[in-house]
């Protein structure tokens, strides 16, 4: 009886790690998977038009406004990916504020803009962290603001790097819960969202930034 509950125990321990499926959302070479929008000019397929890419890395700088967006979306997942601001002098900006974004759960049936139904990871010197529910989402979050049509979550602590330093974004969405951590430490939650499947969103707002190592763990 001991031998079959190992057994047992340990086809259940097999069958939990081998559904989980990890993944990179980033080849570290081209833009394959994502496109790319700028209001002026709309959809672009080839997001290399916008951002550059340079050992490994998504450097998004310039004078427009613009993201990239996953061609897929995704259910019950794992992000997580590294940013950091960039502070070299020869990059163009369009601000001085160091503000950008992580979208997440966009469904596929809303319209490019700026910025799509969702939630926003964000990125911002002084809030990173905070969740935004951007255009009127729903999702139920603790002392919860309003601000226009989106609703501000502040974040419950500033575990930021220095500027120039990397840092560790995770987001986690599995059966209606939301969990969010910056450099491993959890820093916003939030239950019953609006959709569970969506796609991802880097949001780049006038102020350089890098993003690299972008994986998705499905669950």
């Amino acid at each position: 009886m001991k031998y079959f509950s190992f057994i047992l125990l340990s086809f259940c321990f097999c069958s939990s790690v081998f559904s989980q499926h990890k993944q990179s959302l980033f080849n570290g070479e081209n833009f394959e998977g994502w496109y790319a929008f700028e209001p002026k000019s709309g959809i672009h397929s080839n997001p290399a038009d916008l951002f550059i890419i340079e050992d490994e890395v998504i450097r998004f700088h310039g004078k427009k406004i613009a993201y990239l967006m996953t061609d897929k979306s995704y259910e019950n997942f794992e992000l997580s990916l590294e940013y950091r601001w960039n502070t070299d002098s020869t990059f163009i900006k369009r601000s001085k504020n160091k503000n950008s974004g992580v979208m997440y759960l966009i469904s596929p049936l809303i319209q490019d803009k700026i910025w799509p139904k969702g939630i926003q990871f964000q990125v911002k010197e002084g809030n990173t962290g905070d969740i935004i529910l951007i255009d009127g989402y729903s999702l139920d979050v603790e002392d919860a603001k309003q601000a226009g049509k989106n609703i501000i979550a502040t974040r419950y602590k500033d575990s930021s790097n220095a500027t120039g330093d990397w840092n560790t974004i995770t987001i986690r969405s599995r059966k209606g819960e939301i969990i969010q951590k910056l450099n491993g430490k959890v820093i916003n939650k939030g239950k019953n969202p609006e959709t569970q499947k969506g796609k991802i969103l880097l949001q780049y707002e006038g102020y350089p930034i890098d993003f690299r190592n972008i994986t998705i763990t499905t669950f």
